[in-house]
């Protein structure tokens, strides 16, 4: 989708709009990012000063900001990776250092492209009390139309999807994620070795960009903060994500999904829910590195910031997928990354497909949003203990049951339909304008359904695009299926049947009089059959066995 292009005096007045109003501050206090027109000679823990930086016109930079009260000045991204971020760095300040009298001092400088204080990025999960668990409260399965048949055709022990949870912290030890956790091959556990040379030594789980170690579990819970939800917030995303679906605990869309935790909030944060930009630019930095499928992305900002920008769009067009939460402030005002081109916009729905909304909050809409999914009362893992479930609500909820979707759905059809998997999931909504009044157009292409999905991907051929394809009637079927025989053969000549499952292996073959296929005796799952004329040419179209 196009979302269009907002101008920055547009974006901060609807930031003010959007956390102003709630006493909450837009920029951390203690932060620049900047970008010099020359690179840095420097690595990505190192502290620039004027003696050892390698570039005359760089040093004056560092030289101005630390006359102004800079602490330090570093790297923000792996520029391999990023090259057109690689002149982009976070500047640090010491206490009481005002902000705005630094960027006042340094954005004249000849080297100085850009300077700008950190917004201030919020997850948009509103928090409830935790309760006993109950596997009947997981309702949304049911509003989305998703069955056990999508697990069984889609189900691969040795494939998985990796889906990088950006978050305050992960409890990994829980009963639902523990085996989930997409472990870093390349990493040797407990070493004290960046064994893959990724830039983070002992990686093997995941990454702590905040406090800097490769521990992404939340710190101790302070008694009397159960009832807040305490740092439980990316353990509760991540249980939505990739749960395990084969215990008593609760269950997730996507049966081969994996997480890579990655935790952005400092241990000693007082609001665990505020982060700081600079902190998720950094995690799009460390889950590209891991390789990963997909970024679930429960949290926004006002602020459209340049650099952040540049980065998305640059992991959208590597191929990543990436989900994000469009804000849990009833308002139309754009939040980001969710409003950026090739990001997959998801407001939240209730349980009865209106526009969810409670007395403290309710889902964004407006023309940037591109699909809506549950956000009522979803329950999922907390982090409290190994063994805790409660309910959270917001579009913190709705964005990873879009994620964990993809995540099935890539399983299913494989890279191919990276680029297309917007589109995919678009095209399999339900409109649920007549349960919104008002809201016309405002909510994206409706509120997303699995099984009218999968059909959607399974007969448009979503994975190849075959020229000589053919309809097949019913589509998904049971026991018998209608070709187009007469429209396929040559003056009523017999056609040749060849029927492949989703692996290549023939599993039926047979000469055709008529267009009726008998296909009772194929299992469920996914299916590719081949038709051959007496001429030699042949048709191939995508079949669809459910029970």
């Amino acid at each position: 989708m196009n979302k269009g292009i907002v101008s920055l005096l547009t974006i901060l007045i609807g930031a003010s709009a959007l956390f102003g109003q709630a006493g909450l501050p837009l920029y951390t206090s203690n932060e620049l990012i900047i970008q010099t027109g020359k690179q840095i000679q420097a690595s990505p823990l190192y502290i620039p000063n004027p003696g050892n930086t390698g570039n005359t016109a760089a040093s004056g930079v560092w030289e101005t900001l630390q006359s102004k009260g800079a602490q330090s000045m570093s790297p923000l991204v792996d520029a391999t990776i990023f090259p057109s971020l690689k002149d982009v760095y976070q500047v640090i300040l010491n206490p009481g250092v005002n902000p705005d009298e630094v960027i006042k001092a340094v954005k004249n400088h000849p080297n100085v492209v850009y300077v700008n204080r950190v917004a201030v990025v919020r997850l948009q999960g509103v928090q409830k009390e935790p309760i006993e668990l109950d596997n009947n409260k997981q309702w949304y399965f049911r509003t989305i139309n998703m069955t056990s048949s999508w697990w069984d055709i889609s189900y691969d022990e040795n494939k998985y999807v990796k889906i990088a949870v950006i978050d305050n912290a992960i409890r990994t030890s829980h009963e639902d994620l523990r085996g989930r956790v997409a472990s870093n091959v390349g990493e040797i556990q407990d070493n004290n070795l960046d064994d893959d040379g990724n830039g983070y030594v002992d990686d093997y789980i995941g990454w702590d960009i905040a406090d800097n170690d490769n521990n992404p579990m939340p710190p101790a819970i302070p008694a009397g903060l159960e009832s807040q939800l305490y740092f439980c917030h990316g353990t509760h995303v991540a249980g939505i994500i990739a749960a395990e679906s084969n215990n008593s605990g609760i269950a997730s869309l996507g049966i081969n999904n994996k997480i890579i935790p990655i935790k952005v909030v400092n241990n000693s944060a007082e609001r665990d829910l505020e982060i700081s930009l600079t902190n998720i630019i950094k995690a799009f930095n460390y889950a590209v590195k891991r390789k990963a499928d997909i970024i679930n992305c429960s949290f926004g900002t006002a602020v459209n910031d340049p650099i952040f920008a540049d980065m998305v769009k640059q992991v959208v067009d590597m191929g990543v997928i990436v989900v994000a939460a469009a804000g849990n402030y009833s308002e139309s005002t754009a939040l980001y990354p969710a409003a950026y081109d090739g990001v997959i916009a998801v407001g939240a729905t209730d349980r009865n497909d209106g526009r969810w909304k409670s007395q403290w909050a309710g889902s964004n809409y407006g023309n940037y949003i591109d699909v809506m999914a549950p956000g009522q009362d979803i329950l999922s893992t907390l982090a409290f203990n190994d063994y805790s479930y409660g309910t959270m609500s917001g579009t913190s909820m709705a964005a990873p049951i879009v994620a964990s979707f993809a995540g099935l759905l890539l399983t299913e059809f494989g890279d191919d339909i990276r680029f297309n998997m917007e589109r995919i999931i678009k095209n399999g909504c339900d409109n649920i304008d007549a349960q919104n009044p008002g809201f016309a157009g405002k909510l994206g292409s409706g509120r997303i359904n699995i099984d009218k999905t999968f059909n959607y991907a399974l007969t448009n051929s979503v994975r190849d695009n075959y020229e000589d394809n053919f309809i097949i009637y019913p589509n998904p079927a049971s026991s018998q299926v209608n070709i187009p025989f007469q429209t396929l053969s040559a003056d009523g000549q017999p056609l040749q049947l060849q029927v492949y499952s989703s692996t290549g292996a023939s599993v039926q073959q047979e000469t055709l009089y008529s267009g009726d296929v008998a296909v009772s005796g194929l299992p469920q799952g996914i299916y590719y059959m081949v038709v051959s004329t007496a001429e030699g040419k042949s048709f191939r179209s995508r079949l669809l066995i459910n029970r």
